[in-house]
């Protein structure tokens, strides 16, 4: 037959009518073929072999034909039919087979077809129906279409009607092609689209029969259907005279088919993955259900990397096909995402650029979705990136889809609206998890552009997240009578007092104290149920407001943990000297140096930093072994940097505060959770808020002589910088050298944090005083805080003053 998609010769139609190819429905139409069989025997009741013998009981069987045809003339074709299956009976009884004869002398005795032996005119014309191609493939696709209890009756009633539907839109897709001037219209890509889904249907109905059956689909069949799905791409060809947006919507749906065949190519790689994969997809059509099979194509073509499928760890491949379906296909070039990057380069902060806004092409894929559909997408990206581990990412097609999705989850997160709120465990299962991070920092490694992508686009994310948790944070709390601390909520009394009067201010607090014995914080974990009896008060004070702050706060934490591990910043700890020494002219200018332009020394674009280096730098390739000139007092030091560092704090802002996977842990007389876990040898996820609680003075001591002067080498430094050093690598790690680096004019690319060689020998040649590191260091505070008021404008102050103290030593 002609090819299904090729135009049908019509008189209004003027074409040159192409070369035909074999139609892909007829090229499928063997799949049906034991259906058809199968039907035919049952309907009638015995089946026929040729013979090379004479059969005695040929005669027997015409006599009783000649009978039936009496009977026809005299009393109708009811009781002939009634007497033929009679005699097919008991033929098959007596278990005689039917040659060919048989069919001849049927034949002739009776002028009907042998096809129609024992049954009646209406059996007869749908065993011939079946017989057709298109009517054949269109039964297979019937196991898409309806739904999966659909009787046979119903499979036999879709395909014979479904034949003219595919004829009807073959015949408008053959006009839009032949005709000059033809108008593409609503009927016109509702005809491709049409083309497609019959392929699909046919395609993905044989597999659910095949997997059904028991059978195995190979990569042989894999490239048959690739083969025929090429043939049926020309009949569905872009017709002449249609514009880009016109034929957009068919164009994504052929690319779907070809995505779903690239992934299937990839898993063909392996037999047991492929078996797997194909197994899966049937069983997510069946679940899908009433023909939604466009959702299981989706999840299959947003899997770049099949080969992942592996780290599923047995979870159930079917459902997570389905739900990754949901992900945002951005189908952007990763070299597109880059440049985009590098056009907002102004924005770039320690090497990370925070994107101001999302570039056009993004920003169409992401906007205007519900609350349901960003959150479906979240989790969808989410599961795509989660199965990608560390070997993935050597593969190109595992680095794909980890980066592929890994943006979407950032311009997902920064085109949702400001009353989405996302909670800390969905920010841990999303973005804030160590194998998420790690495969950051794999990234790195193997694919520097990608991780700029990735690391760029969940930052952004992540930054436009904690604006709007902090927002709403402050807003919440603005409407209770509590005020947080740092630790827990606190409350005037006589606020509540000046609402209710001083006798349901007394019965407030005996309830409070009474239940929670004053702790306002683990009352609102609670929900203040034990206060049942007050609970007029409780709503009057604002406390049951604060569940949701607390909400807020913990989501905060999170993403504060997980942005101080993405965004390689290695922030200052904020100093805990509240009351600085700076005057108040002096303060002045702290604060306008912050709202004023940049006035850039030492650029944090200018240094390059790490976000989750460990205290203890890695060892210089050479060693050079300077002796000190003098000697640093490290005791006197350390005397004057645990009063700078303080006692225990776990202010959310910051970052140095939080384990790596994101918990607010705090940190006590300046021992972070990294440092005291480098210390112990320990994994620091398991430190714990009484671990930094129980830091002694004494240890704090041991912590910061160890791992921030002996192993980096402070020592070699000459001594006059060396107390100043000192100081800025517990306050900021490795920017302590990276600044002197600067200072002493090495290159960008040399800068690394570490006392080696050629940091030695830069030294050898300048003379920088503690007021030069001074200037540098206030200078690299400043812009830290200009880069992010809210985050780090309130701690300027106090770390101007500290730089200050080593000024004129």
């Amino acid at each position: 037959m002609a090819d299904l998609f090729a135009p049908k010769l019509q008189s209004e139609v003027v074409y040159e009518r192409p070369v035909e190819t074999p139609s892909t429905l007829s090229a499928l139409a063997n799949l049906g073929e034991s259906f058809v069989d199968q039907y035919g025997r049952s309907q009638r009741g015995g089946g026929a072999s040729g013979s090379t013998s004479a059969d005695p009981n040929l005669a027997a069987f015409a006599e009783g034909l000649k009978e039936i045809e009496g009977i026809r003339v005299k009393r109708g074709e009811t009781a002939a039919l009634i007497k033929e299956r009679q005699l097919a009976k008991n033929f098959a009884t007596a278990g005689i087979e039917f040659g060919k004869e048989y069919e001849d002398v049927y034949t002739t005795t009776t002028g009907r077809q042998w096809a129609g032996y024992g049954r009646d005119v209406q059996a007869m014309m749908l065993d011939e129906a079946l017989k057709d191609p298109e009517v054949q493939a269109s039964y297979i696709s019937s196991f898409v279409t309806l739904p999966k209890d659909a009787t046979e009756d119903q499979r036999i009633e879709y395909a014979i009607g479904q034949k003219a539907t595919i004829n009807a839109a073959a015949d408008v897709i053959a006009r839009s092609k032949a005709e000059a001037g033809y108008k593409w219209s609503v009927q016109t890509e509702a005809a491709y689209a049409e083309g497609i889904d019959s392929f699909v249907n046919v395609s993905m109905g044989s597999l659910i029969q095949t997997t059904e059956a028991g059978g195995r689909v190979g990569p042989q069949a894999l490239a048959n259907r690739q083969a025929q799905w090429s043939q049926q791409k020309v009949g569905l060809s872009r017709p002449p005279n249609i514009t880009d947006q016109q034929w957009k919507s068919t164009q994504d749906k052929l690319k779907t088919v070809d995505d779903m065949f690239a992934t299937l190519v990839k898993a063909s790689s392996s037999d047991v993955l492929f078996e797997e994969y194909t197994f899966a997809m049937s069983n997510a059509i069946k679940e899908a259900g009433d023909g939604d099979v466009t959702s299981v194509l989706a999840g299959m073509s947003v899997i770049k990397d099949p080969v992942s499928i592996a780290n599923l760890l047995g979870a159930d491949t079917k459902t997570f096909i389905m739900d990754v379906s949901k992900s945002i296909n951005l189908d952007i070039t990763q070299p597109d995402l880059f440049s985009g990057i590098l056009s907002q380069s102004d924005a770039t902060v320690e090497g990370v650029t925070i994107l101001k806004e999302l570039p056009k092409e993004v920003l169409d894929k992401v906007s205007g979705l519900s609350p349901q559909e960003h959150f479906d997408a979240l989790t969808a990206s989410g599961k795509l990136t989660s199965i990608i581990d560390p070997n993935s990412l050597q593969r190109p097609d595992g680095r794909q889809q980890f980066v592929e999705n890994a943006t979407s989850i950032g311009a997902v997160m920064m085109s949702m609206e400001n009353d989405e709120f996302l909670s800390s465990d969905f920010l841990k299962q999303l973005v804030a998890n160590p194998s998420f991070l790690r495969n950051i920092t794999t990234l790195d490694g193997v694919d520097p552009e990608g991780a700029a992508v990735a690391r760029s686009y969940v930052v952004s994310g992540l930054n436009t997240e904690l604006v709007r948790q902090q927002e709403n944070l402050r807003a919440i709390e603005a409407t209770s009578l509590a005020t947080w601390t740092g630790t827990n909520y606190t409350m005037d009394l006589a606020d509540l007092e000046a609402k209710v009067g001083r006798n349901r201010m007394l019965r407030f607090n005996s309830a409070l104290q009474k239940e929670y014995g004053g702790d306002i914080l683990t009352g609102v974990r609670d929900g203040f149920r034990r206060m049942y009896d007050v609970t007029d008060l409780v709503q009057i004070s604002g406390l049951y407001n604060l569940d949701a702050a607390n909400d807020r706060r913990n989501s905060i934490g999170v993403i504060q943990g997980a942005l101080n591990t993405l965004n390689p910043i290695e922030v200052p700890a904020a100093s805990d000297d509240s009351n600085n020494n700076l005057t108040p002219s002096e303060n002045a200018e702290v604060t306008a140096a912050i709202n004023e332009g940049p006035s850039l020394g030492v650029p944090l674009e200018d240094i390059d930093f790490d976000s989750n280096a460990p205290a203890t730098p890695k060892e210089p390739d050479e060693e050079i072994v300077t002796s000190p000139i003098g000697g640093l007092n490290l005791d006197s030091s350390l005397d004057e940097i645990l009063v700078s560092e303080g006692g225990f704090q776990n202010r959310p802002k910051d970052r140095g505060n939080y384990r790596p996977d994101g918990t607010l842990i705090g940190t006590n007389r300046g021992v972070t959770p990294n440092s005291l876990a480098e210390f112990r040898g320990v994994d620091p996820n398991t430190i714990t808020e009484a671990d930094i609680k129980a830091v002694t003075e004494d240890e704090a001591r041991q912590i910061f002589k160890q791992l921030y002067f002996d192993k980096p080498k402070l020592n070699q430094l000459p001594v006059n910088l060396q107390e100043a050093v000192f100081d800025m690598q517990i306050n900021s790690r490795r920017n302590a050298i990276r600044i002197l680096q600067k200072l002493a004019g090495m290159p960008k690319d040399k800068r690394d944090g570490y006392v080696g060689p050629e940091t030695l020998k830069a030294l050898q040649g300048v003379n920088i005083t503690n007021a030069d590191y001074a200037d540098a260091r206030i200078e690299y505070y400043t812009n830290l805080a200009k880069s992010n008021p809210d985050q780090y404008g309130e701690n300027l102050a106090g770390w101007i003053d500290r730089a200050n103290k080593y000024r004129n030593k």
